[in-house]
């Protein structure tokens, strides 16, 4: 299967290590100078082989929604396109969204798409993240704006199976991220 190749060269390559990152315990860290709570964990995926891959990564998620939204693991940095959050219930899922990573295929996109819990004295945020490679590089246009990225997560959402181009969204694998917060450094 043609994707499925792109996707195993595609797995070995550092951007989709930081675009769906993870390895190793949960560690908190604190808030940065700007607010913006910086938490430790990984990311998890599966290679076509079997076999089942966790790397080190931190997320860094600005205060008040304000800024950028930046996924490290190592020295390398990956800033999201968007970032969103909607209240489900009781719950509050988010979503952040990576267009064209360094290293990946052309017109590809993952999605993280997970929940959180903020306290007084920490957060906590899990979930899934989700891949697609679309035909051609205009079906990826204006996904950075407000409009585009909700465009984006309606298709992921109502269409999982297959998006307006009836393609799939590939669900890659997980991640965990944890932080003190509250003045704690």
């Amino acid at each position: 299967m043609r994707t499925a190749a792109m996707l195993k060269g595609f797995l070995g390559s550092f951007a989709l290590a930081i675009a769906i990152a993870g390895n190793g315990a949960l560690a908190a860290t604190h808030e940065n100078g700007a607010g913006s709570v910086i938490a430790d964990g990984g990311v998890f995926y599966k290679m076509p082989s079997g076999e089942l891959i966790t790397r080190d990564a931190s997320l860094e998620v600005p205060a008040r929604g304000q800024g950028d939204v930046i996924l490290r693991s190592g020295d390398h940095a990956l800033t999201a396109h968007g970032f969103k959050s909607v209240h489900k219930g009781d719950r509050i899922v988010f979503y952040v969204v990576f267009l064209n990573p360094p290293g990946a295929p052309e017109n590809f996109a993952v999605i993280y798409r997970g929940s959180y819990l903020r306290g007084s004295n920490g957060a906590k945020y899990w979930g899934d993240f989700y891949t697609k490679q679309f035909d051609k590089p205009e079906d990826l246009a204006g996904m950075a704006s407000a409009s585009g990225i909700d465009n984006f997560l309606s298709d992921l959402e109502t269409t999982g199976q297959g998006g307006n181009d009836h393609k799939p969204w590939h669900h890659g694998g997980g991640f965990w991220f944890a932080a003190k917060v509250g003045g704690v450094k």
